[in-house]
């Protein structure tokens, strides 16, 4: 068996040594992964590109094979500094809303994104837009992956609320103007009939 560690102040560099009885042990080799290989006891590697790399250790007495023991190392979680999304959190029905993963990190990495919504429907992609349908505070997760293994994951809230009713218009004034239009008519109408009585 063996240890991995990282070390400190470096993204992916990873100290490694052998946990088993050494003084019967003759030789060592040490094969990364990357193409790169150590005959060390207890080596240091620097992996150059991220990734996932099978690390194999061979414990050798006196060039017979004693054991052999292999492990996974995470040369990507390392160069992540920092992750978030970016988007608004408060929006109204009928507003298009867009969330987007804001990644820092120390070498360049490629993600990509798997967003799940309040009902579990899962959407692929850089980014997450929908144009919000319903009021309520809902819940967003989004996973980012590196040769489909999951590295970061981040959950935020958000809330809609209900659009802004239409005002109805005001219709008194214009109502109260033909009413006052009747008002202005009366004279005449006592005119006409006034006139008609004389004339019998």
């Amino acid at each position: 068996m063996f240890s991995i560690k990282q070390v400190i102040g470096y993204a992916a560099l990873f100290a490694f040594s052998t946990l088993a009885n050494s003084s019967d042990i003759t030789a060592y080799h040490w094969d990364f992964g990357d193409g790169n290989s150590s005959t060390a006891a207890k080596p240091d590697h620097e992996y150059k590109q991220p990734g996932f790399y099978q690390v194999t250790l061979k414990a050798f007495v006196n060039d017979e094979l004693s054991y052999s023991k292999q492990h996974l190392v995470d040369a990507v979680s390392p160069v992540i500094e920092s992750f978030s999304v970016s988007g608004k959190t408060e929006a109204k029905v009928g507003e298009r809303v867009t969330f987007t993963p804001q990644l820092k990190t120390s070498q360049p990495l490629q993600l990509s994104y798997v967003w799940k919504t309040h009902d579990d429907t899962d959407f692929r992609g850089e980014a997450y837009e929908f144009e919000a349908t319903e009021a309520g505070t809902f819940t967003l997760n989004v996973s980012g992956l590196f040769d489909g293994r999951e590295i970061i994951n981040e959950q935020i809230t958000y809330t809609i609320s209900a659009a802004s009713s239409t005002e109805t218009p005001n219709n008194s004034s214009s109502q109260s103007g033909g009413g006052g239009s009747l008002i202005w008519l009366l004279p005449s109408m006592f005119l006409i009939a006034f006139r008609r009585r004389n004339s019998q």
